[in-house]
């Protein structure tokens, strides 16, 4: 079983997963391709995730405008993958904030963004590209913006923008930078990552049930042992253009007051641990709380106790089957019809399974909402809890001890079965098993309810055993979370690296090879290393590293794979049908032996009248001695066939009936006195009947216990096989969505997988019966091929057919050993060495593989029947090939639906649970809660711009609107487009941008240096026409061509997603043909040696920050005259 895969690495790795997160973050009819979000989502998530009913506007007006930082003038209301990325990076941020160090990744990253933005923004003059202060001005805000693709910005926002930095005239550095980024995030608490906490009680401020204690209490590593532990090799990280001159000494001091109280947490109070937290007036005019019961929540996993949850299931299907199943009182339901019609039999069935229906309905809705009644995540320290908590102890009592010592009969439950029953007894003391570990639990809650607060916070060893399961679960997520923003900030990092020699190269984390070509600031650097390292992949994953990873909890607060209890409860319920296996077997083997003492005409009873054999033949000759030949066959058909089909369904009463019967026919026929006993020890043999009866006396006991021991090896092989194979498949499938593996977003497949959610319902029911029936085919098959191998029968026949496949098998070998040589001499891939050997040779083989190719298809339909065995009960993997499962006229129809219902569970679960969701939906929850005090528009913005620099590869996942109604629909069209045929940039089209104006800032600063150099010749020669030769020649005509590049690439088909993962040498184009120009003359010669150019046509590659690999498809932000005078006046500088 191959469970490993290749994924991409770094920050291709982080794309996948964030259109990962739009796929599942949507919630329309179809998916939108260009990944963006809108109010109706959010609404769905915080009603399913925290069963709050929130409206629709307070959405669009706080979240998609405030939280997001839409900053066009006409707010979208529309959240797209630039903003949700922001949104995520909010804690981090904060850490920065808090964690100041000189050797912190995002004290470089900031550093850069600003070199970044005054090669972007500012004149290209040597003077000013670093060593200049820049003040923030109303201007400099706007270029920002513009830089980041947006232009229709209002003046009021711009104000705002300038205000949160400090106000007009503050220099714009990396304090002025982080203050922008964070002074709005006051309400945003650090502790709640490394608190044992749900979501819901850190942002609704609701005291957990267990305290953290003086330490950290349960807490066993703090969040920045998290942040640093992903980071490595930061030696390699790049100077900054800027240093840090005593920032830990001045940390403190420039930290703004405002936050600190909240990033230590001083001001955060608890609400009343007595009752559970009321939502604030701030969200309660937003939002009401609606009714949950997350004691039965199996989607979202709200309940307190997933331990509890998983012992539920288990316990419901033990008593499913021996008190439904198994016992007396089946739920059959007959009609008064005719049993031997078809009509009759159908409404039987029909009747039947609505009986089954009712009976696990009424029994599982009864066992499930009584005993989770006190399964919950918040409970809090109350009478009422107490009584919950009580209740649900009885309930545990009555359905999983009481049966086990009280006798009901009824067709809808039955405590009753058959005490020689071995197996449906093991199912009864399984039950009492269960129930008492169940209990165990309700325990615990109840002591953790009535021990005080102040108790459990002095006393680690009791806060340990009491804490809830859940809250660790939630825990890890949040770290989880943490982990995973780290780390692609650092991944980004990476890309943004710069190398002093076009020789060197770097390899990031990944293992990558990073092209070292220097490139024009820190954006075009790392757009450059992103396309390069395109199609870099990395094989990842093990079954070991997966259960090394379920066993550690790696799994869970790194990657922050959240393990449902639907999932648990599966592979618990495979635990069981190994028991049974193991049991059925156990009784097999004990069967086929009192079987062989029957047939063998052993004494198994000695009555008043003497002992009688095991045998019907014997039975038959004792008693028909004085019979005639008419009378003999009566009595033999009756033994043979009348008692087989009485005794196969009948009950002991009815059993003594019948033989009371068969008595008195024998008595008054012979005379002869056979007591009920006796009649009774050939109840075995009357049942196996006349052809089996022939099986046992020509098959050898050791041959039947052959095969036996060989399918009992392959059926415990195949159950333990997808029992170690179900969570690490868990884990993998997890991974390959995440990674992109499986596509997500642009895939119409991932469609399929929203449709019917209510599938995922099927899952716990099929991996039980999947397991059980793999267990059964795996035992069949393979064991009675074995028992044909030696029964006597057919032994012989079976070894002519052996020798023949040995036969093949050794020929075949020839072939190979043949081949081996002779292809190495005739052959050169698709291409033939010698063409007269090799075509003979090819004559020969097709004419012996004619034979041949019997043997082929024999081990063929030998490895069908194999795979068929083992993969029936993997649900969580697709058996059929792409092509084959489904049909083109029935494109939505699957043929192996288990793995299409599994996908759809775990992606479910994914949708409430993955760490970007927990966390944009902890931050959708705490602007609603704080309202305008969080995450201002404004600041949001700010953060906006940071992670575009910081990711500039995301631009292309910038939304576009029309205002218009009229548009409307084209517009909702152009949504449902991905970006790459979206009016919004791709990878390529998204860099160029900055490429555009920064060399059209250059051709500007030559022409006019250019113009400066030839007036002077002009007086030195007095030749007019130099000036203008020059300038309308070298300059105008350069300019000219940079036009006509574009026009090129306008009119050329939209760039692609793959073309934007092209490598740089892939993507490499050339400049369109160039106009024939005369030969310069020496005059013109020297004034271009004079103004540093060495040849008329400008050779772009020698520009400073040109990347000429790339060309854009849409002209640059063309800047007013004021913007342009304020520019070549350099007003940005003091």
């Amino acid at each position: 079983m191959r469970i490993g895969f290749e994924k991409p690495v770094g920050s291709h790795a982080d794309v996948k997963e964030l259109e990962y997160i739009s796929a599942l973050h949507q919630t329309g009819l179809t998916i939108r391709k260009n990944g963006s979000i809108e109010a109706d989502d959010i609404v769905a998530l915080l009603h399913s995730r925290f069963g709050l009913e929130v409206k629709k506007e307070a959405i669009e007006d706080e979240v998609l405008v405030d939280l997001a930082g839409d900053p066009k003038n006409i707010p979208t209301h529309v959240l797209d993958l630039r903003q949700a990325i922001a949104i995520l990076l909010i804690p981090h941020l904060l850490r920065c904030l808090k964690e100041r160090d000189p050797d912190d990744q995002i004290a470089s990253i900031v550093d850069e963004i600003r070199s970044s933005f005054l090669n972007a923004t500012l004149s290209a003059e040597s003077e000013h590209e670093t060593s200049a202060s820049i003040m923030i001005t109303k201007a400099f805000v706007t270029d920002l913006l513009a830089h980041c693709d947006e232009m229709d910005v209002s003046e009021e926002l711009v104000e705002q923008m300038v205000e949160v930095a400090g106000g007009e005239g503050v220099e714009f550095n990396t304090e002025t930078f982080l203050k922008a980024l964070t002074q709005d995030l006051e309400g945003y608490n650090l502790e709640w990552e490394s608190r044992l906490s749900t979501t819901y009680m850190d942002i609704l401020g609701a005291r957990p049930p267990i305290p953290m204690g003086r330490e950290g209490g349960l807490v066993r590593r703090s969040s920045s042992v998290f942040l640093r532990k992903s980071a490595t090799n930061k030696s390699q990280m790049s100077a900054s253009t800027t240093t840090y001159s005593n920032v830990k000494k001045d940390a403190a001091e420039k930290q703004p007051a405002d936050c600190a109280k909240t990033l230590t947490g001083a001001e955060f109070t608890y609400a009343d641990a007595e009752e559970e937290p009321d939502l604030r007036e701030e969200l309660a005019m937003k939002a009401n709380k609606v009714l949950t019961i997350p004691g039965i929540d199996n989607t979202a996993d709200l309940y307190g106790s997933q331990t509890f949850v998983v012992l539920q299931w288990c316990a419901f299907m033990i008593l499913f089957v021996a008190f439904v199943y198994g016992g007396e009182g089946d739920g059959n339901i007959e009609t008064k019809c005719d049993p031997d019609k078809f009509g009759c039999k159908v409404g039987n069935a029909i009747l039947n399974w609505l009986g089954i229906f009712a009976q696990l309905v009424v029994l599982g809705g009864l066992f499930f909402m009584f005993t989770s009644i006190a399964n919950s995540s918040f409970l809090p320290h109350s009478w009422i809890s107490i009584a919950r908590v009580l209740i649900g102890m009885v309930a545990v009592f009555v359905f999983c001890v009481m049966p086990e010592f009280s006798d009901v009969d009824t067709w809808f439950f039955s405590t009753s079965w058959d005490t020689q029953n071995q197996l449906f007894l093991l199912f009864g003391v399984s039950a009492v098993g269960v129930g008492a570990l169940l209990l165990i639990l309700q325990l615990q809650t109840l002591v953790r309810l009535l021990v005080p607060y102040n108790t459990l916070q002095q006393n680690e060893t009791l806060r340990r055993w009491l804490e809830p399961g859940i809250l660790k679960k939630d825990l890890n997520t949040k770290r989880a979370a943490t982990w995973k923003t780290n780390k692609m900030v650092e991944n980004a990092l990476s890309l943004h690296r710069t190398k002093k020699s076009d020789a060197d190269q770097s390899t990031d984390g990944g293992g990558i090879s990073i092209s070292s070509t220097r490139r024009s600031g820190v954006t075009g650097q790392a757009m450059f290393n992103f396309l390069a390292t395109a199609h870099h992949t990395e094989k990842t994953g093990s079954m070991i590293w997966a259960w090394k990873g379920f066993f550690t909890g790696s799994i869970c607060y790194e990657e922050g794979v959240w393990f449902h209890s639907r999932l648990l409860a599966s592979a618990l319920v495979q635990v069981m049908v190994i028991i049974v296996t193991v049991t059925i077997f156990a009784i097999a083997v004990i069967d086929v032996q009192n079987a062989y003492a029957v047939a063998r005409g052993e004494i198994i009873y000695c009555g008043s009248s003497g002992c009688y054999g095991g045998d019907v033949d014997y039975l038959y000759n004792e008693t028909t001695g004085n019979w005639t030949e008419v009378d003999k066959p009566s009595l033999k058909e009756l033994l043979n066939q009348s008692v087989a089909e009485a005794f196969q369904e009948a009950t002991a009463e009815e059993r003594a009936e019948f033989i009371t019967e068969i008595e008195a026919v024998v008595f008054e026929a012979s005379g002869v006195n056979v007591s009920s006993p006796t009649l009774e020890a050939y109840y075995q043999d009357g049942i196996v009947g006349s052809a089996t009866k022939w099986f046992v006396e020509n098959a050898a006991e050791e041959d039947v216990t052959f095969g036996i021991a060989i399918g009992f090896v392959f059926s415990i092989f195949s159950t333990f096989w997808i029992l170690f194979g179900y969570t690490p498949s868990f884990v993998f499938n997890v991974m390959k969505f995440r990674y992109g593996v499986v596509p997500s977003l642009y895939s119409s497949d991932f469609q399929l997988y929203r449709n019917a959610p209510d599938h995922a319902t099927i899952v716990f029911g099929m991996a039980f019966w999947a397991q059980l029936f793999t267990s059964f085919l795996a035992f069949l098959i393979p064991g009675l091929v074995a028992f044909i191998l030696v029964w006597d029968e057919t032994k012989d026949q079976v070894q002519g057919v052996l020798a023949q496949l040995v036969g093949i098998a050794a020929t075949l070998l020839l072939k190979i050993l043949v081949m081996l040589g002779l292809r190495r001499l005739l052959l050169a891939g698709f291409y033939r060495r010698n063409l007269a050997p090799a075509n003979a040779l090819f004559l020969v083989l097709e004419c012996w593989n004619v034979a041949l190719s019997a043997g082929f298809l024999v081990a063929r339909t030998a490895i069908f029947v194999l795979c068929s065995i083992f993969y029936l009960g993997r649900i969580d993997t697709p058996f059929l090939a792409p092509g084959v499962d489904r049909f083109d006229l029935l494109p939505n129809l699957f043929l192996d639906r288990a793995p299409v219902f599994y996908r759809k569970d775990l992606l479910q679960h994914e949708a409430h649970r993955h760490p970007y969701i927990d966390r944009l939906a902890a931050l959708y929850l705490l602007k609603l809660n704080l309202g305008p005090s969080f995450a201002t528009r404004a600041g949001s913005c700010w953060r906006l711009i940071f992670s575009i620099q910081l990711m500039p590869w995301v631009r292309r996942y910038k939304v576009h609107h029309d205002t218009d109604e009229v548009g409307a629909e084209d517009d909702e069209e152009e949504r449902q487009a991905p970006p790459s045929k979206n009016r919004g940039k791709t990878l390529r089209e998204s860099v160029l941008e900055e490429e555009v104006m920064k060399l059209r800032a250059q051709t500007a600063e030559l022409k006019a240096k250019m113009e400066k150099m030839s007036s002077q010749r002009v007086l030195e020669t007095g030749d007019s026409n130099v000036k203008n030769e020059l300038v309308e020649e070298d300059v105008v005509k350069a300019e000219e061509d940079f036009v006509a590049n574009e026009d090129d690439v306008r009119k050329s088909p939209k760039h692609t997603e793959t073309d934007a993962s092209s490598t740089a040498e892939e993507v490499r184009v050339s400049s369109p043909k160039k106009k024939k120009r005369k030969k310069p003359t020496e005059t013109e010669t020297s004034v271009r040696a004079e103004a540093g150019v060495t040849s008329p046509s400008m050779d772009r590659r020698d520009a400073p920050g040109r990347l000429s690999t790339m060309r854009s498809t849409e002209k640059p932000h063309k800047k007013s005259e004021e913007d342009e005078g304020a520019l070549a006046e350099g007003q940005y500088f003091v």
